[in-house]
């Protein structure tokens, strides 16, 4: 399974990989920028997510957003862009035969936009009012708030978005100067996914197209790594910590969880099998016990973040309001029982239904070519190493029921329990059941 990709690196320090899908007749181009908003200054919080946006807004080539989506409307195919606390993502999905556009825009993108000072003030309202939705999403804004919780006043506890104040003062020299700090082609890696007959590997074609584009980006000798590495620390926790936002809504939402393995630990693997032993779908124990049993939730599930030195374990759930208590106290005994060896215990067959679950989403996830390429470039640029799916399952074949309880007993220490809610809730209380 998709074993057969290429690799290489450009005279530029650009890296990249193509991977040949077969039986299908588009592609997907994907540069990828080692940058995110754990990276900013305090002062520019979410100018990584500003810059995503508004590098769409005009290039030399295709001098407005209005030219850069009928460009690509005019040939069906589809544009985007996405910004985490690690990276910024842009890419291009289009039929096969077009792909020289999506590599001449995408480096367009990146290496020579516009940054109209005229368009400044519209894509600041465009993204405070992005900021005002996602705080009227509970379920969307609960991973915020659990995250300022767990990483606190680091740059990881800060939200991608930024916050409006940071957001309003930006300036178009802002910008540039970020721009010129991290967009050089020695801090991106791209990747291209699709249709085989276009990315014959051991091909110099698709290395050639991709130095001609990228050809227009200074080559900087720019110590990234250090940096990335520059005050990034995240405090000890010593003692529990819960937030509440106090709102009126239908229901609570809450995020239940622990600090964890950072992303190159070598547990990891089993650390996703004991998130999926939880709550990784609908027949894991959280799911079953919230929601099947008792009938308290629309959803109950577990999830893992993993960063370069830190990471967090939690449960994620959205339960009714007159039973959030009691389904915090229910979700605390099942960390409990996953990490002992009496009533509850993790069993030898959840263990081998999780990693065969982990595997067939992989599996599923990687039929399409935007994820497909992602996958690829995220192994590449944060790990700096590839990994085919296949090499993937053979580690976690090789994950243990002993493996996972001694996870579970490392990680789920009572004093370092982090409860994020949202909604109408008694906090004396739930700061009752966490002690």
């Amino acid at each position: 399974m998709f074993m057969d990709y290429q690799l290489c690196e450009c005279k530029s320090g650009l890296r990249m990989i193509g991977v040949p899908m077969s039986g299908v007749k588009s592609v997907t181009m994907l540069a990828m920028v080692h940058v995110g908003s754990r990276y900013e200054e305090s002062k520019i919080s979410g100018i990584s997510h500003f810059l995503e946006h508004f590098l769409l807004n005009g290039t030399k080539k295709w001098p407005s957003a209005m030219a850069i989506s009928q460009a690509i409307d005019g040939v069906g195919g589809t544009h985007n862009a996405f910004t985490g606390k690690d990276y910024t993502g842009y890419y291009i999905k289009l039929a096969s035969d077009k792909l020289e556009l999506a590599v001449d825009m995408v480096s367009d993108w990146l290496l020579e936009p516009l940054l109209p000072e005229s368009e400044m003030s519209k894509e600041k309202g465009v993204i405070l009012e992005e900021i005002n939705m996602y705080e009227d999403d509970p379920k969307r804004y609960i991973y915020d708030v659990f995250d300022r919780l767990v990483y606190g006043d680091s740059s990881l506890g800060r939200d991608v978005i930024g916050t409006r104040e940071t957001v309003s003062k930006l300036k178009r020299m802002d910008l540039l100067k970020y721009l010129q700090q991290w967009y050089g082609v020695g801090n991106m890696v791209v990747g291209i996914a699709g249709d085989a007959s276009k990315l014959k590997t051991k091909s110099e074609k698709l290395k050639t197209m991709i130095e001609e584009y990228f050809s227009k980006g200074e080559k900087r000798v720019d110590d990234w790594v250090k940096r990335r590495k520059g005050g990034l620390g995240v405090k000890k926790q010593n003692s529990t910590r819960l937030k509440v936002i106090d709102k009126k809504i239908e229901g609570v939402h809450f995020h239940l969880g622990f600090p964890s393995f950072k992303r190159k630990h070598k547990d990891k693997y089993a650390l996703r099998v004991l998130a999926t032993i939880l709550g990784g779908n609908s027949s894991a124990r959280l799911f079953r016990e919230i929601r099947e049993k008792r009938g308290w939730a629309y959803y109950a599930y577990s999830s893992v973040d993993a960063y370069d030195e830190t990471g967090a374990i939690y449960a994620l759930e959205g339960v009714r309001q007159d039973k959030a208590q009691e389904a915090v106290k229910v979700t605390l005994k099942q960390f409990e029982q996953v990490a002992g060896e009496g009533k509850g215990k993790v069993t030898s067959e959840e263990v081998e239904r999780a990693k065969e679950y982990l595997k067939g989403k992989l599996a599923l996830f990687l039929e399409d070519s935007g994820d497909l390429a992602q996958f690829y470039l995220r192994r590449l640029m944060l790990y700096d190493e590839i990994k085919t799916p296949e090499e993937i399952f053979k580690e976690l074949d090789q994950v243990s029921r002993e493996d996972v309880v001694r996870v579970a007993k490392k990680l789920f220490v009572p004093e370092k329990a982090n409860l994020a809610i949202i909604g109408k809730v008694n906090k004396k209380k739930l700061n009752k059941l966490l002690r």
